[in-house]
């Protein structure tokens, strides 16, 4: 798991989707595999994160805890939020 975070932590733009999708709290040890892919990566490399979520959503997803805090610190400082508005472009099937 340790070269999987350090590999993730070297690429130049690394894209997170769909973060927090099933709004369950995540277990402790993905909050702390994310903490680690984010803080070996911030505030060098640019991270970009899409979620259906604002962020005091992910806070709670993170659940309580040092980490949690640090995890959401470190992706909103300094960020640009994208809010996208109205309808789904996605197809049905």
């Amino acid at each position: 798991l340790k070269s999987f975070t350090t590999k993730l932590a070297k690429y130049d733009v690394l894209a997170i989707d769909d973060l927090g999708l099933n709004s369950e709290v995540m277990p402790a040890k993905i909050v702390s595999f994310l903490f680690n892919v984010i803080d070996a990566r911030s505030p060098r490399k640019p991270t970009v994160i899409t979620s259906q979520m604002k962020p005091d959503g992910l806070l709670r997803v993170f659940g309580s805890g040092a980490q949690a805090e640090a995890i959401v610190d470190r992706l909103l400082r300094p960020c640009k939020i994208i809010s996208l508005k109205g309808e789904s472009k996605r197809t049905t099937i």
